[in-house]
């Protein structure tokens, strides 16, 4: 009798899908989630020079996705707000309403404050050399991130984190951090600060962007092209690196864009927003960057094996088999066969299966001569 193995890949190919509906709602997506806020938790500590030499309590707002059918871990960001290092908030207007956009897609995420020019922070290792204010300040604030990341995976399971899945985003001198955060090693930083994913508003590594290889988080970057603070054309120059080391990233300018919140309309945060780039805005593009390269759909009931099992039944009567699997919204499913499980090839019918939560089921012959089958899962956006 025909051996039948029936398992299930999930694969990504984000490029050559079809648009989603926007009437669908997708895990991680969209919006789907509410918002439970705690303020002013202490994740930290940071030596410093003013108004003593001494230490301070460094604080962070978390946000919590609530509702239905969250999975048990979750992905979460920590995001830094910026300021030139001599200002800035956690409580910034635009950095809380990042935070709440990821959120709402099923996101932990916290806004950190850290240490600025005025606290006049003690020299720590980081990605500057030489005693000056501005370095100390740019060194401090890339620990205190490293510490926000380390206070995520410390307390990952009061959050419903999962600690494989921890990212960091960032605008202007928070983009500059975050980098920075990103691309140094533990030995700089300390342990257990990597990160999976980077997003970087109008950030800048100012000819350090070799710091960044293979072993670093993926990247997405977006910058005005028009920014007079920070040039355009330093998130050109990290593109440039990470596409000659083959290291996964995006680039999406913004043609005209403005710095941060200056500029009115053409400002980087509302063009973030507002600029399409096919059919999608760069915000939403983020969105599914971070999708992708966090290999979300593997918490997503849609890639999970204890929720997602297909069933295999054969009819002796009729020889023949039918596979049974749940659909999800947002998916599309094409099943594989293999004589040996090293050449796939698609089975009738070929064209993807649309996800439309209810269970399919397709009925065929066992005489064709495939003894291996299995279920390709891919999203639809």
């Amino acid at each position: 009798m025909t051996r039948i193995l029936f398992f299930v890949t999930t694969t990504i190919f984000l490029s050559s899908l079809a648009p989603l509906s926007a009437t669908t709602n997708i895990m991680f997506i969209h919006e789907i989630y509410g918002i439970r806020e705690t303020e002013n938790i202490v994740y930290g500590t940071g030596s410093i020079g003013n108004p003593a030499s001494g230490s301070i309590d460094l604080l962070l707002d978390i946000f919590e996705p609530t509702g239905d059918n969250l999975p048990e871990k979750r992905p979460a960001l920590v995001m830094v707000h910026g300021g030139g290092l001599t200002g800035g908030t956690k409580d910034h207007g635009y950095l809380t309403s990042l935070a709440e956009n990821f959120t709402k897609r099923g996101y932990v995420v916290v806004s950190i404050n850290y240490r600025l020019t005025g606290d006049d922070p003690t020299l720590e290792p980081g990605p500057t050399t030489g005693d000056t204010l501005l370095n100390r300040t740019q060194n401090a604030a890339c620990q205190d991130s490293a510490k926000a990341i380390r206070w995520l995976r410390q307390n990952a399971a009061t959050y419903h984190i999962d600690p494989t899945r921890i990212g960091i985003a960032g605008s202007s001198a928070g983009a500059v951090t975050i980098l920075f955060a990103a691309a140094l090693e533990a030995d700089i930083l300390g342990p257990d600060a990597d990160v999976g994913v980077v997003i970087s508003l109008w950030g800048a590594m100012y000819g350090a962007e070799a710091l960044f290889d293979n072993g670093d988080g993926a990247v997405f970057l977006t910058h005005g092209t028009s920014d007079q603070a920070v040039a355009d054309s330093e998130s050109e120059n990290l593109a440039a690196h990470l596409n000659s080391i083959n290291h996964p990233h995006a680039y999406y300018p913004l043609a005209g864009a403005f710095h941060g919140s200056t500029g009115g309309d053409d400002s980087g945060w509302n063009r973030f927003y507002s600029d399409t780039v096919d059919g999608k805005t760069v915000f939403q593009h983020s969105v599914e960057f971070a999708f992708e390269h966090f290999k979300l759909i593997e918490l997503h009931p849609a890639g999970n094996p204890e929720t997602n099992t297909p069933t295999l039944t054969r009819n002796p009567a009729t020889n023949e088999l039918t596979f049974s699997f749940p659909t999800y919204n947002g998916f599309q499913y094409v099943i594989h066969a293999s004589d040996d499980l090293s050449t796939w090839t698609a089975q009738d019918p070929t064209a993807p299966i649309e996800g439309n939560n209810n269970l399919h089921s397709i009925t065929a012959s066992t005489a064709f001569d495939k003894r291996f089958f299995r279920l390709q899962i891919s999203p639809n956006f």
